[in-house]
C-alpha cells in the first residue's frame, strides 16, 4: 500500500511541529506527521518548567502547555502517532510500520525532524554495577510527569549543558533536591549565570574538575565515587542522572541514500534546507548535537516556508559549492551552498569549536577575507555567521577559519 501526500514530517517534536504550524497557515492540506512516540511534542511535554515557546508566541509557556499551544496551531495536519519511520527510500517514499503493519507513503517533500538522543550509561565506561536509579533526562522526565512518581529524592545530576540545569528546576519543582551537579572541565558547559544560580540561589553544589569513576550500590544506587582535582571520595545520593552529551538521532540517514556528514553526525544539508536527495529536507536537532527548543522551532519554520515555495514552484540547482570548515571548528552546517541561488534569507551558518578558546574566526570567499571577528567561545556556544555577506552567484569556494590567539 502506498498513499501520497504534499508533505510527510517525520518527527513530531518542537521542529516536526513548528514546520507543521507553518505548513497549516499556508494552507498546504495534504500533510501528515509520523511520530514514533505514543504523544507528539517531543522533550518538551515531559519539562513542566516555564522557558519555552517565547520566540515564536512572546510567552515563556511551560513545556506541556507550550505543546499545546502547537498542536492547537497544527489542527488540520494529520498527525499519526505509535509509527516507526524503517527506511527513507529516493524521490521522497518512506517506509512505516504501525499497528496495522508495513506500509508506504509518498510525498513531494518530507521533512527530517527527528531530534536528538542522550548518552546514556553504558557508552560512558564507568565502573561499577548498573543498580535501579541511573536515569537519563527523558526517563527521569517521564516518571515524574507522566508516571506522576518520584523515583528518587537525591540524586546526582552528571554535566553541566542546558538540559543538565533544565532537570534541575524539574526536580526542584518536583520537590526533589540533587545532591550534586558533576562537571569534568574546570567551568559549567552552559554558562557562569547558570552555574551561579543554581549553587548560590539553589543552594547545590556544582562541583568542577570532578569526574564520576564508579557507581555504588548492587540492588539500588547507594553512592557515586568521584574525583575532583585527582583526590577520589564518596558522595552519598539514590540516583543518578546522566544528561548532555547529546547526538543527532540520524540513524534513519546513515541507513538511506542520503549524504551524512560525519562531523556533525547529521544529513548534508544546502541553504534551502535541503538533503542531497532534493525530496528530503531536514530541521532542528537532527542536524548536530543539541540546540535549544527556540532554535529548532525556527529551524522547522524556516524548512517549511522553503518546502512551501517548493511545492508551488521547484527549483534545479545545477551545482553545490561545499563549504570548507578548518579545525579547531567542529563542524559547519549547512555544508553545501547550492547554485543558481537565491539570497540565503532564512539561512544561518553556524559553527562551534571543539573546546573553549579564543582568537579569530575568518570568512574567506574565493580566496578573499570578506569578515573576521574575534571571539571568545566555549564548545556549547554556537557561532552565527554573516551569512548574506555570501555572495552566491559569484561563489566559488568558501573557508571558515579560526585562528587561536
Amino acid at each position: 500500500m502506498m498513499s501520497d501526500h504534499e508533505v510527510i514530517i517525520v518527527g513530531g517534536g518542537v521542529a516536526g511541529l513548528s514546520a507543521a504550524r507553518v505548513l497549516n497557515r499556508c494552507g498546504v492540506q495534504n500533510a501528515v506527521i509520523v511520530e514514533r512516540e505514543q504523544y507528539a511534542g517531543g522533550l518538551p511535554r515531559h519539562s513542566k518548567h516555564p522557558g519555552f515557546g517565547f520566540s515564536q508566541f512572546k510567552w515563556p509557556y511551560t513545556g506541556p502547555k507550550y505543546v499545546e499551544r502547537l498542536l492547537r496551531e497544527c489542527k488540520g495536519i494529520n498527525i499519526q502517532t505509535s509509527t516507526t519511520v524503517t527506511d527513507l527510500l529516493p524521490n521522497g517514499e518512506i517506509v512505516v510500520a504501525d499497528d496495522e503493519g508495513i506500509k508506504s507513503l509518498h510525498a513531494q517533500a518530507v521533512l527530517l525532524a527527528t531530534g536528538i538522543r542522550e548518552t546514556p550509561a553504558p557508552p560512558r565506561m564507568i565502573s561499577g554495577a548498573r543498580p535501579w536509579g541511573i536515569f537519563t533526562t527523558s526517563a527521569i522526565q517521564q516518571f515524574l510527569h507522566l508516571a506522576k512518581h518520584k523515583p528518587c529524592r537525591r540524586p546526582v545530576i552528571v554535566g553541566s549543558e542546558w538540559v543538565s540545569f533544565s532537570v534541575v528546576l524539574t526536580l526542584t519543582k518536583a520537590g526533589i533536591k540533587p545532591a550534586a551537579v558533576l562537571e569534568e572541565s574546570h567551568e559549567a558547559i552552559a554558562s557562569v549565570w547558570a552555574d551561579r544560580f543554581v549553587s548560590t540561589i539553589q543552594n547545590i553544589p556544582v562541583l568542577k574538575n570532578t569526574r564520576l569513576v564508579r557507581i555504588l550500590g548492587k540492588e539500588v544506587v547507594t553512592g557515586v565515587e568521584i574525583e575532583q582535582n585527582g583526590t577520589r571520595r564518596s558522595l552519598d545520593c539514590d540516583a543518578i542522572v546522566f544528561t548532555g552529551k547529546f547526538a543527532p538521532e540520524a540513524t534513519l540517514v546513515q541507513n538511506s541514500h542520503l549524504e551524512w556528514d560525519l562531523r556533525t553526525c547529521g544529513p548534508v544539508i544546502d541553504q534551502h534546507w535541503q538533503c542531497s536527495d532534493p525530496a528530503y529536507y531536514a530541521a532542528g536537532n537532527l542536524l548536530r548535537s543539541v540546540e535549544s527548543s527556540g532554535i529548532a522551532a525556527r529551524e522547522g519554520q524556516a524548512a517549511a516556508e522553503c518546502i512551501v515555495r517548493s511545492l508551488s514552484k521547484p527549483k534545479l540547482h545545477e551545482e553545490k559549492i561545499r563549504i570548507e570548515v578548518e579545525p579547531p571548528l567542529q563542524y559547519i552546517y549547512p555544508q553545501v551552498l547550492s547554485k543558481p541561488g537565491d539570497a540565503l534569507g532564512s539561512l544561518q551558518l553556524r559553527t562551534r569549536v571543539n573546546r573553549a578558546m579564543s582568537g579569530v574566526i575568518r570568512m574567506i570567499q574565493n580566496g578573499s577575507e570578506i569578515w573576521s571577528k574575534k571571539i571568545s567561545v566555549k564548545p556549547e556556544q554556537r557561532i552565527c555567521l554573516p551569512s548574506k555577506l555570501v555572495n552566491i552567484d559569484q561563489l566559488k569556494n568558501l573557508t571558515i577559519r579560526f585562528t587561536e590567539k
